[in-house]
Parts: structure tokens; C-alpha cells; sequence
């Protein structure tokens, strides 16, 4: 089941729209896939704590996980954040079918990683 491993812990930059991560967040998907989202990462905080490593995977082009997982963990984490199921899937469609834009494309490294998960799975 997923879960977090760490608290969010943030302070408000002087937007008053964006806040930056104090403390490493962590977070354990379904899959045993940990997500550390290091301190520093600034983040518009949206759905609760949930969005912040969603918004750091798609945001970081360096990271070996697909846009479909990303949106698959960001689902899990409402849901482990205590969102209803029926809300947790409504928002997760809209990142899911509305939010490739926010996707960076991965750089060759973790695209090499990618196909190989993906062919050592078939």
C-alpha cells in the first residue's frame, strides 16, 4: 500500500502562490517504487501533499519513470493523503488526459532505463 515515509514540511515563497520543500518528502508507491523529493523543490500545492512528487517527476527530466506512473503515484498518493477514492480518480483523469504538457520529455539516460524496464517486463 502506498504511503508516506516523511512529512511535508514548507514554507511559502513571497508569491504567496508557490511554496519550496524545507525537507526531503518521501514517498513509497504500490509498485516499491520510492520517490525522494529533495529539499529545495518548489511546488504551486495544489492537492495537498500528493502533487509534490508528481510535480517533481514530470518537472525532472532526468528521472527514469513514465508519465503514466507518474500519474499512477500521484492517484496513490491522494489516496494514501485520506482523499476520497471517487475524488482521488476524478483528479487523476484530468493530470492523466489533460496533463502532458507538463511532462518533460526524459533525457536519453532515463529513456534507456525506461525501455529496458519496459522490455524486461513483456
Amino acid at each position: 500500500m502506498a504511503k508516506f515515509l516523511s512529512p511535508l514540511e514548507v514554507r511559502c515563497l513571497r508569491d504567496g502562490k508557490r511554496w519550496t520543500l524545507l525537507t526531503d518528502l518521501r514517498f513509497i508507491a504500490d509498485d516499491d517504487q520510492e520517490i525522494c523529493v529533495p529539499a529545495g523543490f518548489i511546488t504551486n500545492f495544489v492537492h495537498r501533499r500528493s502533487a509534490v512528487p508528481h510535480d517533481w517527476i514530470c518537472r525532472t527530466a532526468y528521472i527514469p519513470i513514465t508519465k503514466e506512473n507518474a500519474d499512477l503515484y500521484f492517484l496513490q498518493g491522494m489516496i494514501a493523503d485520506g482523499m476520497a477514492k471517487w475524488r482521488a480518480r476524478t483528479l487523476y483523469n484530468v493530470v492523466k488526459y489533460f496533463g502532458g504538457s507538463s511532462y518533460m520529455p526524459r533525457t536519453s539516460d532515463a529513456q534507456a532505463i525506461i525501455m529496458a524496464n519496459k522490455s524486461i517486463s513483456l
